[in-house]
């Protein structure tokens, strides 16, 4: 329809104008943006003139008689790919890791390098000069002996922890319905595998999807921490949450010289801790291990004799603090909010 000037000029003209509004954006130079734009309207002049007055190319065939058909060369056409799907969750991975945990790095690594050598691979295969010799060699010496076995047990790893870490986020009166859809799930796909009605291609993105969706599930419950059981403790157990740069209790009680476990919960992706001091700014009696991702940690130590201590978070130690009352009588906790505490905090002193 258009002829060669007429393609160039209203190419020139589009670069101009482009180039214009984007270098107003940056420059805020007005003088720059008329110039390009004015230069790129008189390119769509020339270019209407040349295409109304400049004749266009006629079509000429080689020789005397019309060209042959030829069939198409399909021999090195790239089919569908689900690998790009794993590649695109892997790079989610990896900025989920760097705003929230940086376990999830590891992860995104992972998936990302299984997604790259098997994208690889498939683009490899379809290479004309791949034979089924080599299919067959590589499948006797590699994929039978290590490949399928060493898949099966990181597909079954990887789903049992994504399913656990979603089963244990969400509420105790929904997980018992969410594995009765995951098992008669799993039933469904088994029994379309046994019936071979579903081509190749269509299991293989079937399974792409439920994989990629047990990893989100799985990222989104180790992300959103567990789900709380209760407070209530066994024999010398006690809890205490820390949320929002505070602890949940400002006072303890514990029993003297007794081995106690504190079940220190994490409610967000800041690092906490519980140490436990002779008074603010003393002698440390004990020390917690920093914990970096939410979850519940086990604290487990001797408590000191009789008297007033001060426990704080190392990492917070001005925002996230309280007293500690350690007696011979020190009462047990029992149920509900009756677990080591005398007064519920919501703020640091």
């Amino acid at each position: 329809m258009f002829n060669a000037a007429s393609k160039l000029y209203f190419s020139a003209a589009a670069v101009a104008i482009v180039v214009g509004f984007g270098y107003v954006v940056v420059s805020s130079d007005r003088v720059g943006f008329t110039n390009l734009v004015v230069a790129g309207l008189v390119a769509v002049g020339l270019g209407l003139a040349a295409f109304a007055y400049v004749p266009r190319e006629p079509l000429s065939l080689v020789g005397d008689e019309p060209a042959e058909a030829r069939p198409a060369d399909t021999t090195d056409v790239a089919v569908p790919s689900n690998w790009p799907v794993f590649g695109a969750l892997a790079l989610g991975l990896l900025a989920a890791g760097a705003a929230l945990d940086g376990s999830l790095i590891l992860l995104g690594i992972i998936v990302g390098l299984i997604a790259a050598f098997a994208w690889f691979g498939q683009v490899w295969r379809e290479h004309p000069s791949w034979s089924q010799d080599m299919t067959d060699r590589i499948n006797n010496r590699f994929v039978v002996p290590f490949g399928l076995p060493g898949t099966i047990f990181l597909a079954v790893g990887v789903g049992v922890i994504s399913l656990s870490r979603l089963l244990l986020a969400v509420p105790a009166t929904v997980a018992p319905y969410i594995g009765i859809v995951i098992a008669f799930s799993l039933l469904g796909g088994f029994y379309l595998i046994s019936m071979r009605r579903l081509g190749r291609q269509a299991m293989a993105t079937i399974a792409t999807v439920a994989v990629g969706l047990v990893l989100a599930a799985g990222v989104a419950g180790a992300l959103k921490g567990e789900r709380r059981f209760g407070e209530e403790g066994g024999e010398r157990e006690y809890a205490l949450a820390a949320e929002d740069i505070s602890f949940d209790k400002e006072e303890l009680d514990f029993p003297s010289n007794t081995e106690v476990t504190l079940e220190f919960t994490n409610r967000e992706a800041i690092p906490h801790n519980f140490s436990l001091y002779a008074d603010r700014g003393g002698d440390r009696l004990f020390e917690g291990e920093i914990v970096n991702t939410t979850g519940d940690t086990r604290y487990d130590f001797k408590t000191p004799e009789a008297g007033e201590y001060w426990f704080q978070c190392d990492v917070h130690p001005d925002q996230m603090n309280g007293l500690v009352h350690v007696s011979k009588e020190a009462s047990e906790p029992k149920s509900g909010d009756d677990d080591g505490t005398t007064t519920g905090r919501t703020s640091g002193p």
